[in-house]
This record gives structure tokens, C-alpha cells and sequence, in this order.
């Protein structure tokens, strides 16, 4: 049914883009951005899988400078609502 260029490719892919996402991955729980993290290395695993390193770096250089710039609100700086 699947090849063996097949498995080799998407086992490549999935690859690719999990080693290309750590960067951003552990550079957001570092910073305390855990969603923008996972979703960092899911974007770089799905352009892993779907166009390989053409995809899968850039993908992942990204949202490396997206959670450097974003800085993380302290649980503080929420909006409550206060009676008047």
C-alpha cells in the first residue's frame, strides 16, 4: 500500500519540522508563551510534512521573532470590572 519513499518522506517531514519548531518552543516556554509555542512547532511540523526545510524554517524563524517581540502581560494586568 505505502512505499517505502513514501514512509521515508513523511517520516522525514515530520522530522524536519519537529528539530526546526524547538527553537521557537523552547524559546516561548522560556518566556512564558506556551500557546504561541506549540503552536510554533505545530506550523513548523505541518510545513515540514506538506514542503519540507523550504517551509518548515522560515515557518519557524517566524514565530522565533513573533515570541521574542510579544512580551507576556503579568496575571495582574487583567481588566476586572469594578463596582461603582
Amino acid at each position: 500500500m505505502f512505499t517505502g519513499i513514501t514512509v521515508m518522506s513523511v517520516v522525514e517531514g515530520l522530522a524536519i519540522g519537529l528539530l526546526c519548531g524547538m527553537v521557537p518552543f523552547i524559546l516561548g516556554k522560556k518566556r512564558g508563551l506556551r500557546v504561541w509555542s506549540e503552536v510554533a512547532v505545530g506550523c513548523s511540523v505541518l510545513g515540514g510534512l506538506l514542503f519540507g526545510m523550504i517551509a518548515a524554517a522560515p515557518v519557524a524563524a517566524l514565530f522565533t521573532i513573533v515570541i521574542m517581540i510579544k512580551k507576556k502581560l503579568p496575571a495582574k494586568a487583567e481588566i476586572t470590572e469594578t463596582a461603582s
